[in-house]
């Protein structure tokens, strides 16, 4: 069985994890948050049962530590439907840079979850299944990675709890993300989180959180950018604020990164906003392509970067079986 699923941006951030003490409750956010589901980027995963699971990603044998947390998930999904076969030859292949914070761990144990749901239910049952319980599909996939709950369903999700829900709203915004580097970087996102709470910042945060996602929600029912774009940069600037004054600091954002940033803030009257996942690379949304503009204006100021631009998209689908 063969399942796509694309990552999210968050607009509202999901930074810092609830201890665990079960993997039921595995990667449970301390605070609520809200993304947009991607539609170009993707990850394509296939699964097929075998005498022993192998795990291949991206063309290349997974590493150690990567074979455990697919075959953990394998076994909880199996478990979850009192499926007994618990091996799997599972091939999983990004069309996007990987550990560069685009998300690729949400897309991937998205998608992983959706194509082994398929192969244990069937094409036809599965996609019942995905329509009436897409809660149980969410909190199945956060437990294999926290964001990976906002990346079963689009094009927007909110997550408040063990899983995440679709918000009841049709907008179509852009992506237009501007790659610095396609280095995978040293801190993972799972590491951050872990440090995050030893952040002088990170308790005066979740204080304002419960009122930023009002004003978060109101500017997306009502489809007002100019409304939304200023809290996802200031989402974006807080969140690598926490992370840079955790013990230890963890810098994400490079030189590049922060020179772009300064560009953008000092442009008047923008159609575009940024927002910043962990990584270096900055995502620009808006309600039209812009990304003749934007390799202009990386022209302009000597910058050198790749642009991918998306938009938001609806969700994983079942490629075949």
């Amino acid at each position: 069985m063969i399942a796509r699923a694309s990552p999210n941006i968050a607009f509202l951030k999901y930074w810092g994890k609830q201890k665990t003490t079960t993997d039921e409750d595995r990667n449970l956010a301390l605070n609520p948050s809200l993304s947009m589901t991607l539609s170009k980027a993707y990850t394509e995963t296939s699964v097929r049962r075998a005498m022993q699971s192998t795990v291949e990603l991206n063309g290349a044998p997974a590493l150690e530590k990567d074979f455990f947390k697919v075959q953990s998930h394998i076994e909880r999904v199996c478990n979850f439907f009192q499926y007994s076969a618990k091996t799997f030859a599972v091939k999983s292949q990004n069309n996007f840079p990987q550990g560069t914070g685009l998300a690729s761990s949400a897309s991937g144990f998205a998608a992983l979850t959706w194509a082994l749901v398929a192969e244990i239910l069937g094409t036809k049952n599965a996609e019942k299944f995905f329509f009436e319980r897409i809660g149980d599909v969410s909190t199945l996939a956060r437990r294999g990675s926290g964001s990976a709950s906002r990346s079963v369903a689009g094009p927007f999700m909110k997550w408040d709890g063990v899983a995440a829900i679709t918000c009841p709203l049709e907008w179509k915004l852009y992506d237009t993300i501007v790659i610095f580097s396609r280095e995978e970087k040293k801190v993972s996102s799972s590491e951050g989180h872990e440090l995050a709470t030893t952040s002088p910042y990170f308790v005066s945060r979740l204080q304002k959180l419960a009122r930023r996602m009002e004003r978060l929600e109101e500017a997306l029912y009502e489809k007002r950018l100019s409304s939304l774009g200023p809290i996802l940069e200031l989402e974006a600037d807080e969140m690598h604020q926490i992370a840079g004054t955790s013990h230890p600091a963890v810098i994400y954002a490079g030189e590049d990164t922060r020179k772009f940033l300064d560009i953008i803030r000092s442009i008047e009257s923008r159609e575009f906003f940024y927002t910043l996942d962990a990584g270096p690379n900055v995502h620009l949304i808006s309600e039209r392509p812009i990304q003749d503009e934007v390799a202009l204006l990386l022209r302009q100021s000597g910058l050198r970067a790749e642009i991918w631009e998306d938009q938001s998209g609806t969700g994983p689908c079942i490629i075949t079986s």
